[in-house]
């Protein structure tokens, strides 16, 4: 039975709660990432970025890239996986505002881990209208996991 994009999500998150360590390594970026400081509006930001990186690193990519990268067939799904891969808290300044796309990059010019992974994003995802992943390289799977791992490293 062919699953919609919604079941897919649902499914890829009902997955990760069976698995021990997806389970309560999402859960505890999740709780990192709402909860708040105290005498504050905002989350812990190194905390989330701390849990988010944990989250990335030590669960198997078939449960990771399943809950962030599902395919979402309606905005209400896209919203929820927006929140799951980059909640607000990881990127909000501490006036709300978010950093626009110049002030990530050039975080990634001054941190070497940073830098690596945005070219290896910038090799493994290069567009493409002539394969069919959409992707240069025709894979995917290489451009999810770069994309993963360079917003494990966002600031």
């Amino acid at each position: 039975m062919q699953l919609n994009g919604e079941d897919q999500c649902l499914k890829a998150a009902q997955d990760c709660s069976l698995y021990e360590k997806c389970g309560s390594l999402r859960s505890e970026y999740v709780l990192a990432c709402i909860k708040r400081m105290p005498g504050t509006s905002r989350c812990d930001q190194h905390k989330c970025h701390w849990a988010l990186q944990r989250f990335l690193e030590r669960v198997p990519e078939e449960y990771s890239l399943g809950v962030l990268f599902c395919p979402c067939t309606n905005t209400l799904c896209g919203e929820r996986r927006r929140k799951t891969i980059v909640p607000s808290c990881s990127y909000q300044d501490m006036e709300g505002l978010q950093p626009n796309c110049l002030h990530q990059q050039s975080f990634c010019r001054r941190d070497d881990l940073c830098r690596s992974r945005l070219a290896d994003f910038l090799y493994n995802c290069q567009p493409s209208p002539l394969t069919a992943s959409g992707c240069l390289k025709d894979s995917a799977g290489l451009c999810l996991r770069a994309y993963a791992g360079l917003i494990a490293v966002m600031q």
